[in-house]
């Protein structure tokens, strides 16, 4: 109803077409396809043309619509890291053992963080639409509302982003990645090293993740002297394979939450996903409860070392579940995160936040011009109810 009482016309049925291909989803957001487009007309570079194209077609171009993006591009350290991983053992493992080693080493992510232009990369990824930050959750998220909590996001947006060649170089040699004849940076133990980074579509957009990854390539190879490989996975079956059972080196990524309680795995190691994939996993598995499949020593995740990192975010996991009020379950975020700055970075974020393309057509009411449609939690179009939405024809 109206606010006089009159009946509005209704929605009778809705219907969602799922097209696959990036591209003609965006066409047919440039045609007036869809009655609404919610995270589906590509990312900030389309906002242009969409803008453009909105009279001539009859929607709507809402502008108040973030990504909620912590970091959009991100590329994920893994900490666990398996060198070919046939049944959950290394195929080189005093190889593999090093790799590990130099992931973990914080000196080296740091140097990664130091060695990247993120203004240059945010020109190249988006036409220079995006705020250059670190890697964090969603600058919308509950945690961070109050003014500790809004000091305790700065810190960690800011953690690592400077530029600074310099740095990135002195920490480098100091981890002994020595120059090699061709130039490029050796392990300490002199054997070569080649840098992975698997890219997909994650985020939603696949040419913004190949163009940025193509750009962190030429600027870690430049500045820091270390060879890069990009590993385009699109379309491929092993992709979350890689991921779960600690097969990749680095991985791009879209961040984006608002609450860790619904969805804790970007702060809190619990599961076999992120940048301590076998460790989260040992935490699912029941910790040292569950025992190893013959011949496969990491079936059950591989056990943190007391006081590391991974450890000491899964014990903030299990205290935040045991704090009764809000308020103390923030401070318990707070403190992991902090634990992310002084052990971090452990995903190096390029960006975030970006505005979104988001169309509906002129028709339709009572859609919200504002919100929030990168996290998964809230899912899309998040903070609305499609079933107030009515259509003036």
């Amino acid at each position: 109803m109206d606010e006089q009482g009159q009946q509005l016309p209704y929605i009778d049925a809705i219907e969602v077409e799922i097209v696959e291909d990036e591209q003609v989803r965006i066409l047919n957001c440039q045609q007036g396809r869809y009655d609404t487009a919610f995270r589906i007309c590509g990312g900030p570079n389309e906002i242009p043309l969409l803008r453009e194209r909105a009279e001539a077609v009859g929607y709507r171009f809402l502008e108040n619509y973030l990504n909620g993006a912590g970091a959009w591009p991100g590329y994920m350290v893994n900490q666990d890291y398996v060198e070919g991983g046939k049944n959950y053992e290394d195929d080189t493992p005093e190889r593999a053992a090093e790799i590990r080693a130099l992931l973990r080493d914080k000196r080296f992510r740091q140097a990664l963080s130091h060695g990247l232009d993120r203004e240059r990369m945010v020109e190249v990824t988006w036409g220079g639409i995006g705020e250059p930050k670190g890697f964090t959750i969603s600058p919308q998220s509950w945690h961070f509302a109050s003014p500790e909590g809004q000091e305790v996001y700065k810190r960690w947006a800011s953690a690592y982003t400077e530029f600074d060649v310099e740095k990135a170089n002195k920490l480098l040699d100091e981890i002994g990645m020595k120059k090699g004849a061709d130039g490029f940076r050796t392990l300490p133990s002199g054997a070569p090293f080649e840098l992975v980074i698997d890219v997909t579509d994650w985020g939603g957009s696949l040419k913004a993740q190949v163009d940025a990854a193509a750009e962190a390539k030429a600027q870690w190879e430049q500045n820091l002297g270390i060879k890069v490989r990009v590993n385009n996975l699109q379309g491929q079956p092993e992709v979350d394979i890689r991921a779960s059972e600690g097969r990749y080196m680095v991985r791009a990524v879209h961040v984006a939450e608002v609450d860790i309680w619904t969805y804790p795995d970007w702060v809190f190691p619990i599961v076999n996903r992120y940048y301590f994939p076998l460790q989260g996993r040992w935490y699912a598995s029941g910790k040292d409860k569950c025992k190893p499949v013959e011949g496969q020593p990491y079936s059950c995740g591989l056990k943190p070392e007391p006081n590391s990192p991974a450890a000491k975010l899964q014990a903030l996991y299990e205290k935040g579940l045991n704090t009764r009020s809000i308020e103390d379950r923030h401070k318990v975020v707070w403190e992991a995160i902090q634990v992310h700055i002084d052990e971090g970075p452990f995903v190096i974020g390029v960006s975030g936040d970006q505005p979104m393309p988001i169309v509906v057509k002129k028709y339709m009411r009572n859609v919200l011009d504002y919100g929030v449609v990168g996290p998964w939690a809230p899912a899309t179009p998040g903070n609305q109810i499609p079933a107030t939405w009515w259509m003036d024809r």
